[in-house]
């Protein structure tokens, strides 16, 4: 955890991408990165871990518990409300429309590890309310 309240002292930041599934958890287990986006499954550290739930750690000085809740939730009934209040009405076919737009968005997601399922779960979700989700994959050296 840092602790210093001053500025961090940074001469230089090298970012790697790294499209394949499994170097990053062996570069992250053998200590190269200082820094690493992947939230490793418990039964990679044999549950002695647990899986990250916000994008800040609950030991940083800024950590506020209660987000955790308010993030975590879905109320597909109040998005509906929301929606429509928005101008974004249901259509017969089940998808929103307002001023004669069909409501469309478009996802750039990458190719490799859960990116393809989770992008297709957001898919799922969205379109209980009402919401249609392009999604366009990429390789991650591209994506990136």
């Amino acid at each position: 955890m840092y602790t210093d309240k001053r500025p961090v002292n940074c001469e230089r930041m090298i970012w790697r991408i790294v499209p394949e599934e499994t170097t990053p958890i062996a570069t992250m287990l053998s200590g190269q990165p200082d820094f690493c986006r992947l939230n490793p499954l418990q039964q990679i550290f044999f549950g002695l871990v647990e899986t990250a739930r916000s994008l800040v750690l609950p030991k940083a000085l800024d950590f506020e518990p209660v987000t955790l809740d308010d993030l975590a939730k879905c109320d597909s009934e109040k998005s509906k409300r929301l929606l429509d209040e928005a101008g974004w009405k249901m259509g017969p076919e089940g998808y929103r429309y307002g001023n004669g737009r069909r409501l469309e968005l478009l996802m750039s997601s990458c190719t490799v590890g859960q990116n393809p399922k989770l992008s297709e779960a957001l898919e799922g979700a969205v379109r209980t309310v009402g919401i249609d989700i392009k999604i366009r994959t990429r390789d991650p050296t591209v994506f990136f």
